[in-house]
């Protein structure tokens, strides 16, 4: 069996080589892979130049230097001769180098085979003063011999196991259904990746991506994905056969984030704190936009808490009236959940009066007013008397902004102030006051004098006149004031006069005819102030 044929059993992988070291053993290298110094490098697959002709082996030794030198001749040579049972230091001139010449074609001369000199190897039956000859050590030559030795195939060592190195990247916290896998992987480009992709629901779909020049691979799932975890396993396969398997788990969420948002009503604050809440995790960032009744715009942005509360204050002040809040949250899968409130900014004050009754001998007067706050608030009254002694009052506006309260504790006589304030939905409060006062002492009476009955008080018909009246003067007491109401009455009950006094009665007095029917004994007229 020649050299060529021996190569050509081993069917080693392209850029494998065979390589026996100078101990004889028998290993398997890439291409390109340090030899020691000594070592046979045994190539089936050597270049040839001839395009049409299939490979040659080809057969070296690695010399001191490091250089490997042909050896392909010399040993096709000498196990030619070992075949036919030949002396291989008997060979012709031609190759006497191969059997142990000076010197050989690609070798110093390092031996010399003599006859005498020649060893048999027991456990072969081969003689290796050829191999030796050429540079190869006993050892290495038993290993060589060993292989041609052999009836069927060499055995040679199991080829160590090649693993492809192969990662995938199923993406995590997507929102997209039919998300893209990515990869890389140390296959030759061109090479196939094949995918194979279950879903929550077990659902399964394979996949194919080509490995490309830089080692990536990418594609898309195909078919949507459910909601919920998945797994992705990725295998490549090289011309060789060599395989790599890598595996991934994703997530798909596709379902938004629960966000609530606060937007405080009737608030008398221009910058008021905007609450919520959220079931996206914490530390997410909420994103709000105000927009207040001018249509002025301002961005804020809150973080969620671990309780899934948020909460930030406006910056800039509102304007009066109407705003609304806009809430966002995006979650780590790209989700956005989003709220929106309405509140309402209100900084004026509500309008309200009272009227507290002046001149009254009313102690626990009523004490009155309107508002236009809102049905059912509350006004809260506040009464002070001549002695400074306070009472308050509470009292609901009804319907048409009204309000009506009595006074619980008596007041001293003398003037009292009441002050009335009601406060709005927002908080802002608006405040009246009124004074009044109470008099319970009566005035003197007036003094009434008949006019005209002559020195004896007694009217004749004369004196009456054809009118049948007599004139009463009434002159008002001290301390009657203007305003005051005096009454003027006869015997029975008649008035004769009712009005309020003036200054020109406080000077003068009052003259009221007083008529005089039938012929009474007596003729009577009354007359009270009522202050």
């Amino acid at each position: 069996m020649g050299i060529h044929a021996l190569l050509s059993l081993a069917n080693l992988a392209a850029n494998q080589l065979l390589v026996i070291d100078r101990n004889g053993n028998v290993t398997i290298i890439n291409a390109g892979e340090a030899v020691p110094e000594g070592a046979v490098i045994l190539d089936p697959n050597s270049n040839n130049l001839m395009p049409e002709q299939a490979p040659l082996p080809l057969a070296q030794l690695v010399d001191a230097e490091g250089n490997a030198q042909p050896i392909t001749d010399d040993i096709e040579q000498i196990l030619a001769a070992l075949e036919e049972g030949a002396d291989p230091t008997a060979l012709g001139e031609e190759f006497a180098t191969a059997a142990g010449g000076l010197t050989g074609s690609a070798l110093s001369a390092a031996f010399t085979i003599e006859r005498d000199g020649a060893e048999t190897l027991a456990s072969t039956q081969f003689d290796t003063s050829g191999f030796e000859a050429i540079g190869l050590s006993r050892t290495q030559s038993l290993s060589l011999l060993n292989l041609l030795q052999a009836p069927n195939v060499p055995v040679l060592p199991e080829e160590p196991t090649v693993i492809l190195v192969i990662t995938v990247d199923a993406p995590d916290n997507t929102n997209d259904t039919t998300p893209t896998i990515t990869g890389t992987t140390d296959a030759l480009a061109g090479s196939t990746v094949t995918l194979v992709v279950t879903d929550a629901n077990g659902n399964q779909q394979t996949l194919s991506a080509i490995v490309q020049p830089d080692g990536t691979l990418s594609v898309d799932v195909t078919t949507p994905l459910a909601e919920g975890s998945y797994t992705v396993t990725a295998t490549v396969t090289d011309p060789a056969g060599n395989t790599g398997t890598a595996s991934d788990k994703g997530s798909v969420d596709v379902t938004a984030p629960v966000i609530t948002v606060d937007a405080p009503d009737n608030t008398n604050d221009t910058t008021p704190t905007i609450t919520g809440t959220t079931d996206a995790p914490a530390g997410s960032t909420v994103t709000l936009v105000v927009t207040d009744a001018n249509g002025n715009q301002q961005t804020l942005t809150a973080t969620v808490q671990p309780d899934g509360s948020y909460s930030v204050d406006v910056t800039i002040p509102l304007a009066e009236d109407d705003y609304q809040v806009t809430a966002s949250v995006t979650d780590l899968a790209g989700n956005t959940g989003t709220a929106i409130d309405n509140g309402s900014v209100d900084v004026t004050a509500p309008v309200i009066t009272v009227d507290a009754p002046d001149n009254t001998n009313d102690t626990t007067p009523t004490i009155t007013g309107k508002t236009d706050a809102t049905e059912g608030s509350q006004v809260i009254i506040v009464v002070t008397d001549a002695k400074g002694d306070k009472q308050e009052l509470i009292v609901t506006v009804d319907k048409d902004g009204n309000y009506s309260v009595d006074v619980t504790t008596p007041l001293t006589e003398g003037d009292y102030q009441v002050t009335a304030s009601v406060t709005d939905l927002a908080g802002n409060t608006g405040t009246a006051t009124d004074n009044g006062s109470v008099d319970v002492t009566a005035p003197d009476a007036p003094i009434v004098s008949l006019q005209g009955a002559g020195s004896d008080d007694v009217y004749n018909k004369t004196e009456i006149g054809d009118d049948n009246s007599v004139t009463a003067k009434v002159t008002l007491a001290a301390g009657t004031q203007v305003g005051d109401v005096l009454v003027v009455k006869d015997g029975a009950g008649n008035e004769l006069f009712r009005g309020e006094v003036t200054a020109e009665m406080l000077t003068n007095g009052l003259n009221v005819e007083v008529p005089v029917v039938g012929t009474p004994d007596e003729i009577q007229v009354t007359a009270q102030v009522t202050d």
